[in-house]
């Protein structure tokens, strides 16, 4: 088969000619169902394609990617096996072994909305994904990723303590302050992931 050069969805027919590829180093995995070629998801629109490919319409549209999945989005890395998305509560989306779907009161400004492949991606802000993984995964890898999110331009300490104030009853607040107070922010307006970010805002 030939290999595109930006992300597409595996159908059925491709798995093992998918697999080999990915063997031998020309393909990489992104999200579950969707490959591209090694090296694009280094790239932010590369990510975000990633995620339209990966979610039916129903869900882009109701949710927004959230937590390690949203770090990945803003940051890159390993890929994640599972996509957490934050869902108003009293709305539902599709079962799928892929989906963690949460029930979450989300403010408009802790919410971005990029274009993708002809979509609009919702995904929590950097600094609202640095807030919740604080919150709500182990501390080692919360820690970790949140101290790449606080390298993003736009996040800020005074940015983290306001999204914790909007949220005072929520789980994990305090041990989310705890664990902000010992990140290393990067200085105003050092970009420390790609600069497709800094129109991204925090």
């Amino acid at each position: 088969m030939l290999t595109p050069d930006t992300p597409f969805q595996v159908v059925a027919s491709q798995q093992r000619e998918v697999e080999r590829l990915i063997a031998d180093g020309l393909l990489e995995p992104l999200l579950p169902g969707v490959v591209g070629p090694i090296g694009c998801s280094e790239r932010l629109d590369a990510r975000l394609a990633s995620v339209v490919l990966a979610l039916p319409e129903r869900v882009l549209g109701r949710a927004a990617v959230a937590q390690a999945a949203a770090a990945w989005v803003w940051c890159g890395g390993a890929p994640p096996g599972v996509v957490d998305v934050a869902v108003p509560p009293g709305r539902s989306v599709p079962r799928l072994p892929f989906l963690a779907p949460h029930q979450r009161r989300m403010p408009p400004q802790d919410v971005a909305l990029l274009p993708s492949l002809g979509a609009s991606v919702q995904v929590t802000t950097p600094t609202r994904t640095l807030v919740d993984l604080l919150r709500l995964l182990p501390e080692a890898p919360g820690t970790a990723a949140a101290a790449r999110l606080a390298a993003v331009r736009g996040v800020t300490p005074d940015g983290v303590a306001a999204c914790l104030d909007r949220m005072p009853r929520a789980r994990g607040v305090p041990r989310a302050r705890v664990l902000a107070a010992a990140l290393v922010f990067a200085p105003t307006g050092e970009l420390a992931s790609t600069d497709e970010l800094a129109s991204a805002g925090g």
